[in-house]
Formats: C-alpha cells, sequence, structure tokens
C-alpha cells in the first residue's frame, strides 16, 4: 500500500494499490497524451474540436441538466445565450473548461479551487450555488438513489484545513504520484471534502482536467470522462462508496477511473485513425482526379 498525507475526519490515512490496470493505463496516457501526441490545428484537429464540447455538456448531463447533446452543442457553437437553468449549468462548465489553460502555472490552493466553483457555476442559480463561497453549515449530505445516505461530508468548520492538505498534497513534488493518480485522487478528494453548497462534482472535475493539463497530457482537451461515467453513474458512485467505506483504501476508485479514462483513450485514438484513414481516401479521390498533386 502506498500510503499519502491525506485522512478522513475519523482519522483513516488514505493509500492505494498501484494494481496491474492501474499502472497499464499510466502507460497508455504517458504514451499517447503528452503535448507531442496532440492533434495539429489544423486538418483533423479542426474536427477534433468539436469533442472538447462534450465534456462540459455530459458533465452537467451526469448532474442532472435535462438538456440533449444535440441542442447543447449547438447552443456552444452559436455562442447563444442560455435560456434555461439547465443550459447554464452546461454555459458555466464550458466557461470553466476555457478558463483552464490561464490557470495551469497556479498551484493548487483553496482560493484557486473557490475560483473554479466560482467560474463553473456562476449565473445558474446563485441562492442555491453560492459561487466561489465555501458551506458554512454541515446539512449536505449524499445520498444514493434511493434516498440512503452514503457519506456526510467532513464538519465545515474543518474545511481550511482539511483543503489545505489537499492542496499540500497536489502540490508535493517530494514524493513521485503518477500525474494521473494523483489527477483522480484529487477528483476523490474534492468529492469527499463536498466544500459547496453545490457543483461539486463539477467542481471537481474541473480540476482533473486542470491538472492533467498542467501535467502536458494536452491530448485530455479531447477526453471527455463524465460521457462513460453518465453512462454508468451508478457504478461511479459504488467507486466512491467502497473507498470511503474501507478505511480510505483509494484503489477502488482508482481501478475504476483507470477503467473510465482507457476507455476514452481508446475512443480518441481510433476516432483520430479514422480521420486519418478518410483524409487519405480523400486525398487519393482528388489525386485521380488530378485536381490534387499531394
Amino acid at each position: 500500500m502506498q500510503w499519502i498525507h491525506y485522512r478522513n475526519e475519523t482519522g483513516d490515512q488514505a493509500g492505494f494499490v498501484l494494481t496491474p490496470n492501474i499502472m497499464s493505463v499510466c502507460e497508455q496516457v504517458g504514451k499517447h497524451a503528452r503535448s507531442k501526441n496532440s492533434p495539429p490545428d489544423s486538418g483533423a484537429g479542426k474536427e477534433l474540436t468539436a469533442l472538447s464540447m462534450e465534456e462540459p455538456i455530459t458533465s452537467s448531463q451526469l448532474e442532472g441538466a435535462n438538456t440533449t447533446t444535440l441542442v447543447a452543442r449547438d447552443m456552444l457553437e452559436s455562442s447563444r445565450a442560455p435560456r434555461t437553468e439547465d443550459e447554464h449549468m452546461i454555459a458555466g462548465n464550458a466557461r470553466l473548461m476555457a478558463e483552464i489553460p490561464d490557470l495551469l502555472q497556479e498551484p493548487l490552493t483553496p482560493d484557486l479551487i473557490r475560483r473554479f466553483h466560482a467560474v463553473g457555476m456562476g449565473g445558474i442559480n446563485d441562492e442555491k450555488y453560492r459561487p466561489g463561497e465555501f458551506r458554512d453549515t454541515d446539512d449536505v449530505v449524499i445520498a444514493d438513489y434511493d434516498g440512503n445516505i452514503v457519506h456526510q461530508p467532513p464538519a465545515a468548520t474543518d474545511l481550511q484545513v482539511r483543503l489545505q492538505m489537499v492542496c499540500d498534497f497536489v502540490n508535493d513534488t517530494g514524493s513521485y504520484v503518477h500525474p494521473l493518480v494523483k489527477t483522480c485522487v484529487l477528483h476523490f478528494m474534492i468529492a469527499h471534502e463536498h466544500p459547496f453548497r453545490d457543483g461539486n462534482e463539477r467542481t471537481s472535475r474541473g480540476l482533473f482536467y486542470w491538472y492533467m493539463l498542467k501535467s502536458e497530457y494536452d491530448v485530455f482537451k479531447y477526453i471527455s470522462i463524465s460521457q462513460l461515467l453518465h453512462a454508468a453513474p451508478a457504478k461511479y458512485a459504488h467507486s466512491y462508496q467502497y473507498t470511503e467505506t474501507d478505511d480510505m483504501d483509494l484503489s477502488y476508485y482508482l481501478e475504476y477511473q483507470a477503467s473510465i479514462i482507457h476507455r476514452a483513450m481508446t475512443r480518441l485514438l481510433q476516432y483520430v485513425d479514422d480521420l486519418v484513414a478518410r483524409a487519405a481516401r480523400i486525398d487519393h479521390f482528388l489525386y485521380n482526379l488530378g485536381v490534387y498533386r499531394g
């Protein structure tokens, strides 16, 4: 077990085992997701840019936004003003994802976490979300789909200290943790702390992307983890629950997240291969017509 400097409110220290599956996905990400493997700015890259819209849309749908992907994509592509609270959720997520590249040089701090929330949740329903404000009460619980309470977040009075513990883990360069593992653990920590009244999951997923891009895994601009999480939300929730009920063994959560990232990476690579093959067929067709000479 590899232990990390993070404990739950009862004192259980968090740790994980790097299983073969987790290590395999770390290798896959290291091989295919670095900056040098990013799509070009023209040609196929233009089509890939459309993929960057998937995460803000499906992340909101995962949290209950009742808007079709087609309508949401049209809103983002046309820059149409959102008309409903659901559309405001998607627009807020898109705004957050667009701001992330400007924040890559920042260390993680409680203020940066608040900024992520303020940017992503602002203008949706400010009374409900209180954008950028940490919760000051403990009347927030996490329930399953049957209404059973599965997690009581730590006390609001402990948030500043606990979030600093989260930041120290992320910013620590003294002990190596693979960036993919670290960003998944960060994702878990924010959900566990639940520092805001609402919008915690969207904030945690935004921080996931921030750390992956900060670590120069630029291909993640085109990968939507929420698209796959949205397809099986119960499994996603169970991966949290298993960790929290087994003395903070993060291996459960990391295994599930690794499987999601593996599938998302594989789908992207297949999509790129299809684009390249299609472009080659078009070039060949034009060449035979005498229109294109290479």
